[in-house]
């Protein structure tokens, strides 16, 4: 047996029975990263690596410095000599303050480079906690935090704490090593590994115990802005957009929403005659900011006169871009066909895009596609202001993605 298949047998041991389910997962995940059901690029990026290396010097930081003085082989000196401190594993959040697969495919590298290392290991809190324990602390977290707001409840001496930031193709990965007696940040480091490796490895996992990708049970609230920009004269003003109704040509769109949860968002306008443009094409889209399309100082021209325009609005717990094309070859053999044309067709536009998605969900309720006619809650009015001094006031549809949400509005272009 390899040694690290023995990792995920040391970090089984540490943890008591009332912590089944705990290792049952630390050891899944373990397997999944050192054991061969996801093979690993040879890169000073991966996972393993990068974690190792962040644990390993973390280690010599935890012991007292006459213990680590003049001697570079920390494994020996744990061998030797008791640390005078314990350290509790709190694991990674991202910067909402939240857990998910990839978080725990992060939690696993953690504990068995720590296991590994011979950190002493404390288990009243973090990942190793004993769940039944009267005097478990349950953790709380805030957007932005690298530790707990209720770090001083923890009754280890010292703590391990990381935070994960997604920004395409890159996960930043930073962990911090505070000593809870002083409230002093004793070492922190930051490194990053490829998004894309995080994803295949939490796939893995999900797929290992048998869940499902985009599982349903995913729910996120949205407040929803459709701008349309139109000049008359000198003065800029907003126009109301009605199913099936009338633009005109000049017109301006530009999308703003908020998030409640960390998403994917995806927004493309569709012409009759074949043509598309994306709007917005994001993985991760942060919960609480307020995001824009295409930019918040960047409109979309509709120009195309007697044309008819469709802007779908995605939003999900994933979605699969590589995938996409197969929307794009869909919705291009209705147009080849002369099935959509105008007005006509854009039923069969809508079953093209669900089907689409459906098939991203296994499990899923039926997908709707939402447009105008359907009662549709509104919110507070909001005031936007450009850089240009132009400000208008817009008042948001409350929207809700339970687990997948599709919002579409078709309209003409005409002459002014």
């Amino acid at each position: 047996m390899s040694n690290k298949c023995n990792i995920g047998l040391c970090i089984q041991l540490v943890l008591r029975k009332s912590q089944l389910r705990v290792a049952l997962s630390l050891v899944l995940i373990t397997s999944i990263l050192g054991c061969g059901l996801v093979n690993s690029p040879p890169s000073v990026s991966s996972v393993n690596s990068v974690i190792a290396n962040m644990v390993a010097t973390a280690a010599k930081h935890s012991f007292d410095s006459e213990q680590t003085s003049g001697n570079d082989d920390f494994s020996e000196i744990s061998r030797q000599k008791k640390p005078a401190q314990t350290v509790a594993l709190l694991g990674f959040r991202d910067v909402e303050g939240r857990q998910s697969d990839r978080t725990e495919v992060l939690d696993a590298a953690l504990v068995s480079a720590a296991v590994h290392t011979g950190i002493p290991l404390a288990r009243d809190n973090g990942l190793l906690r004993d769940l039944d324990s009267e005097g478990t602390i349950p953790l709380r977290w805030s957007p932005g935090q690298l530790w707990p707001r209720n770090w001083e409840q923890i009754t280890s001496s010292r703590f391990l704490s990381g935070q994960v930031r997604f920004e395409t193709p890159w996960a930043y990965i930073r962990l911090v090593l505070m000593d809870r007696v002083n409230g002093t940040i004793l070492w922190t480091t930051q490194s990053k590994v490829l998004e894309s490796e995080l994803e295949q490895r939490s796939r893995a996992l999900a797929k290992a115990r048998g869940e499902v990708l985009n599982a349903s049970n995913f729910s996120t609230g949205i407040d929803f802005h459709l701008l349309v920009r139109r000049v008359e004269g000198q003065f800029p003003q907003l126009i109301d957009v009605t199913e099936r109704g009338a633009l005109r040509a000049g017109d301006k769109l530009q999308l703003r929403f908020r998030v409640d949860q960390t998403c994917a968002v995806y927004a493309f306008l569709q012409q009759s005659n074949g043509q598309r443009e994306d709007i917005i094409s994001s993985d991760r889209v942060y919960g609480g900011r307020l995001q824009y399309g295409p930019g918040e100082e960047s409109w979309i021209d509709l120009d195309k006169v007697n044309e008819v325009y469709t802007l779908y609005f995605i939003v999900a717990d994933r979605l699969r871009n590589e995938r996409r094309e197969d929307l794009y070859e869909a919705i291009d053999e209705l147009v080849q066909r002369g099935q959509l044309n105008r007005f006509e067709g854009i039923e069969m536009l809508d079953v093209k895009v669900t089907e689409f998605l459906q098939n991203q969900i296994e499990n899923s309720p039926p997908i709707e596609v939402l447009r105008s006619g359907t009662e549709i809650r509104v919110g507070q009015a909001e005031t936007f202001v450009y850089s240009n001094g132009d400000s208008f006031e817009s008042v948001p549809e409350l929207l809700s993605a339970t687990p997948i949400l599709v919002r579409a509005y078709t309209f003409e272009v005409q002459y002014n």
